[in-house]
């Protein structure tokens, strides 16, 4: 129930998105916003929550393409499993899609994808596999989206197993907040 509604929110928020952009292709906003939008390389560094877990990690995301809508990041996050103390690591590839406000310095976009966890205990599966998906708020600081902004992202994850096979780890939401530095092209 909680894999089918984390793919259902992330859906109904890439479908929203492109709502939203088949509405504003009328209005001479968004040509002035997309002239003062630089292509850019985004590094990011992050602390958040992977269910009661917590975690620290870095992304980098490629530049946005088909007009700024799409994009992938790639991160590496150390997950301390709170209830034994012990760390793991997990690494995603996430697919992107977003737009910028017209009213505001500020990119709306939801993501997901694939995710890898790498238990760090002796006796353990090398490698557990599973999925992740979220909506962000990016907050740019300067006005031509590139240099420092700050974001939020809210969503959920799950594994690919039974829970027997997945326990200890974490499947239910996720709350990662950040800042990225965005390089321009």
């Amino acid at each position: 129930m909680k894999k089918s509604f984390i793919f259902m929110f992330t859906v109904f928020m890439i479908l929203g998105l492109y709502a939203e952009d088949v509405h504003t292709k009328n209005f001479d906003d968004k040509k002035s916003i997309e002239k003062a939008s630089k292509n850019t390389i985004a590094l990011g560094l992050k602390t958040g929550s992977f269910v009661e877990n917590a975690s620290v990690g870095i992304g980098l995301t490629s530049p946005w393409f088909l007009e700024k809508h799409l994009a992938v990041r790639m991160n590496i996050d150390m997950v301390l499993r709170t209830s034994t103390w012990r760390p793991y690591l997990s690494s995603s590839m996430t697919f992107l899609g977003g737009e910028f406000m017209r009213t505001a310095n500020i990119r709306l976009y939801g993501g997901g994808g694939p995710l890898l966890l790498f238990p760090c205990i002796d006796g353990e599966p090398v490698v557990y596999f599973g999925g992740q998906g979220f909506a962000g708020f990016e907050f740019f600081l300067g006005d031509d989206h590139e240099g420092m902004s700050y974001y939020i992202e809210i969503g959920g994850l799950g594994g690919m197993f039974s829970k027997k096979h997945f326990a200890g780890y974490p499947t239910g939401p996720k709350i990662h907040s950040g800042f990225r530095y965005n390089f321009g092209l």
